[in-house]
C-alpha cells in the first residue's frame, strides 16, 4: 500500500478514535452533572454541602465545555475526512431560554 494512503488511513483512524473518546467523556460528565442536579433537587443538605455541590457543578460545566470544544473541532475534521462538506464557521453560544434574563434581572 502507498505510504501516503497508509498515513492518511492512520490519521483517519486516530481522529475517529479521539472522537469516540470525547463522546464517552461528554457522556460521563453529563451523568455527573445530572447526579448533582438530582441531589440538589431531592436531598436536604446544609449550606456547606450545597456550596460544595455548586462549586463542583461549575467545575463540571467548565470541564464539559473544554471537552465539547475539542469534540466540535475533531468532529469537524472527521466530517471532512469522511464526506466533502463546506467549511463550518464556529459561533458562540446562543441562549435558548429566558433563564439568563431572569437571573440577570433584565
Amino acid at each position: 500500500m502507498n505510504y501516503q494512503v497508509e498515513k492518511y488511513n492512520s490519521y483517519r483512524d486516530e481522529i475517529h478514535k479521539r472522537k469516540k473518546e470525547l463522546e464517552t467523556m461528554i457522556s460521563h460528565v453529563d451523568l455527573e452533572q445530572q447526579d448533582i442536579l438530582h441531589f440538589l433537587e431531592n436531598e436536604k443538605c446544609n449550606a456547606v454541602t450545597m456550596a460544595k455541590a455548586n462549586k463542583r457543578l461549575i467545575l463540571i460545566r467548565k470541564h464539559r465545555r473544554e471537552i465539547k470544544e475539542e469534540w466540535e473541532y475533531v468532529n469537524w475534521i472527521w466530517q471532512r475526512i469522511t464526506n466533502k462538506m463546506v467549511e463550518k464557521k464556529f459561533i458562540g453560544y446562543n441562549y435558548r431560554t429566558n433563564i439568563m434574563k431572569e437571573i440577570k434581572g433584565d
